[in-house]
């Protein structure tokens, strides 16, 4: 299945929508952007696609490329981006936070980075209730939502896309 494919259906819309007005944006843990491209077509603003893996923005240099899309990279441990604290209006995190090892550290870095009143769109996939992680299925619903208060996040909106998938939207 190809990139449009995948990115048109109802979760683009909601993206969307959601960044309307966030002026600068950082997509965080791009990979090859399969949401990148997509969202890029109906943004107005700065846009910074940011992945650990150089060869994965590489990847999505070319695309964008392709298609005639201007694109800022840049390659940089989610842990310690290279940013002064409330540099973004907005920050995706789109089928990625599994893959850290302390979501929690990737949650403060974001916290930092975002300017007040700034959002954080967050896609996953969550553990069904009373299974065991495995696979990308490592984040638990309930737990991601308290460590997020905890850590003084307000969740102001979420999705469920489909049993396993859920969109979240909040704000520090």
């Amino acid at each position: 299945m190809n990139d449009e494919v995948l990115a048109e259906g109802g979760l683009l819309p909601l993206l969307q929508e959601a960044l309307k007005g966030a002026k600068r944006v950082l997509e965080l843990a791009c990979g090859e952007g399969l949401w990148t491209l997509p969202l890029l077509r109906r943004h107005q603003g700065f846009w910074l696609a940011c992945d650990v893996s150089f060869p994965r923005l590489q990847t999505l240099r070319l695309k964008a490329g392709r298609r005639g899309v201007e694109l800022t990279i840049l390659a940089a441990d989610a842990f310690a981006l290279p940013f002064p604290a409330q540099t973004f209006d907005a920050v995706t995190c789109l089928y990625a936070l599994h893959h850290f090892p302390r979501p929690q550290g990737v949650a403060q870095e974001v916290g930092r980075l975002l300017r007040p009143q700034g959002r954080w769109l967050l896609v996953d996939w969550f553990l069904p209730t009373g299974q065991e992680p495995h696979g990308c299925f490592r984040l638990r619903w309930e737990e991601v939502l308290l460590w997020l208060e905890a850590t003084g996040w307000e969740v102001t909106r979420t999705c469920w896309l489909d049993s396993l998938t859920a969109f979240l939207e909040a704000r520090r």
